[in-house]
Order: C-alpha cells, then structure tokens, then sequence
C-alpha cells in the first residue's frame, strides 16, 4: 500500500495517498525475520515468536524445534507450545500428554475429550486450560498437575474457555447463561 501512495504522489497530489504515507508515519516497517520449511499441513500450530511449529497429522504430531524435528505417535487433536520452556501440550480423544522439545515425554493426565486447549497470552505462563464436555481444567504443565477446575452447573456443555493473561485463572462459559470463574485453589 505505502510503494503505490508514493507512485499516486509523484503522479500528483492525490489525498487519499497522502492519508496512506501519512498512517505508516515513522514506523518501523516489518521484516521477515526467517522461514523454517514444514510440510503442507492444515492442523498446523506455531508459538507466538514463530521458533516452534506442531503439525497434528491423523497418526502423528510433528514438530520442528531449532532446525530438527520430532515425531510423536498417536491421534492428537491439539497442541499448545511453549519454545521459552522447551515444552509442548498435545491433547487426544483420552488424555493431554506434555512432551519436551526433544520428543521426551514429561507427564499425562487421562481426559475424556481434552481439546482445545487454551495458553495463557504470557508464553512464560506454564498453564493450559483443557475443555472438556462439562467441564474445563487448569493444567500446570511443569508438573502436569491440575491446578484449577470449573464444571457447568446441572451438567451443562461447556462452550468456550479463556485462561487470564498470565495463566492465574480461567472462565467457562456454560449453556444456560452460566460463566464459572476459576482461579488456581479457588473457585
């Protein structure tokens, strides 16, 4: 948008092109910073300073960490990344397993229908929040204990989950109008 502004200006005054120059002010403009070849990939998931990328694949997650991959069996229907820890949450039909980057399994809790997960906006924040049919789970993935949980009043279905920004706490919005407000050793 900011090179076709600037061809408009050298053709003559044109205002909408100077509101463009005028919107990138003295911004830094942004950079490709890198690229890491994956194969073609619908399920793909990346942290949020593009070090670490997750393929779910129907047999099999694959990761690419630092210019290697890994590979771990199974059917996984999530995953949530943490390159800072050197950690990765992949969640399946029964249990939400943590891994290292190396491949090493670290812990596993059994779940019924552990996905989606949801990390905190902190990438330092070692939680993930698991939602479940009716119910939603806290999990600390250093020790990959459950922290914090929150079920739907009446066995609602749990809708939609959000963890706080630094992991704290998490909301389960419930069928029914319900909102269940959970904080780690509290509710």
């Amino acid at each position: 948008a900011e090179r076709l502004a600037v061809r408009s200006l050298l053709a003559g005054e044109q205002p909408l092109a100077r509101g463009v120059m005028a919107g990138f002010g003295l911004q830094p403009r942004p950079q490709r910073l890198g690229s890491v070849p994956v194969a073609d990939c619908p399920g793909a998931r990346f942290d949020a300073q593009g070090t670490l990328a997750v393929c779910l694949e129907p047999t099999e997650a694959t990761w690419v960490w630092q210019g290697e991959r890994r590979r771990v069996p199974g059917a996984h229907q999530d995953a949530a990344l943490w390159p800072d820890l050197r950690k990765v949450a992949l969640s399946t039909e029964r249990s939400l397993t943590v891994t290292d980057t190396n491949g090493q399994r670290l812990g596993s809790l059994a779940f019924d229908r552990a996905w989606p997960l949801t990390q905190a906006a902190d990438a330092w924040a070692p939680v993930v929040g698991v939602k479940r049919p009716t119910q939603a789970s806290l999990v600390d993935v250093n020790s990959v204990a459950v922290i914090a949980e929150a079920r739907c009043p009446r066995g609602g279905t749990a809708l939609a989950l959000a963890v706080s920004p630094h992991g704290e706490s998490m909301a389960v919005a419930c069928e029914g109008s319900h909102l269940v407000v959970v904080g780690a050793g509290r509710e």
